[in-house]
């Protein structure tokens, strides 16, 4: 029994599930209206840039990956090339792309978040750069890259 339990926390722990959901009597955090949407979805160019510029001035590297990952899917989606939705897998997202070019660019960019953001690894300033110049080389648009708002 002990190993069974055992082993459930070390999956979750793997899985970094949350403990305090788990248990009626912990307490739990209150979800708000934004927590329901399309994290790319719910904010504008402008706050995702921001966002990117303030974790990349703070060198919070995978911090401001994540973010140049949702200004790619939020170009995609104004774009009309994929349709933001919350639980979509970017399975589901590369499955949209008609353009095999694009869709090549997406996985690529895909496996390089997923690398850094779920991998949960520190990026240091000098990978960061590389990665900011492949995101600038494979999806995101001038706009979004040079700083402007536009």
């Amino acid at each position: 029994m002990v190993a069974i339990i055992g082993l459930l926390f070390l999956i979750l722990k793997i899985l970094n599930v949350p403990f305090s959901g788990l248990f009626s009597l912990s307490k739990g955090s209150s979800i708000t209206g934004m927590d329901l949407m399309h994290p790319a979805e719910g904010y504008s160019r402008d706050e995702l840039e921001k966002m990117f510029q303030l974790y990349r001035s703070n060198r919070a590297y995978r911090e401001a990956v994540r973010i140049l990952y949702l200004m790619y899917l939020k170009h995609l989606h104004q774009k009309g090339i994929v349709s933001l939705r919350i639980n979509k897998t970017n399975k589901e997202y590369r499955s949209e792309i008609k353009d095999e070019t694009m869709r090549t660019a997406f996985s690529k960019l895909t496996r390089l978040y997923d690398f850094v953001w779920y991998g949960q690894f520190s990026v240091a300033s000098q990978e960061f750069v590389h990665i900011e110049n492949t995101f600038a080389r494979e999806g995101i648009p001038e706009t979004l890259k040079s700083g402007s708002n536009g």
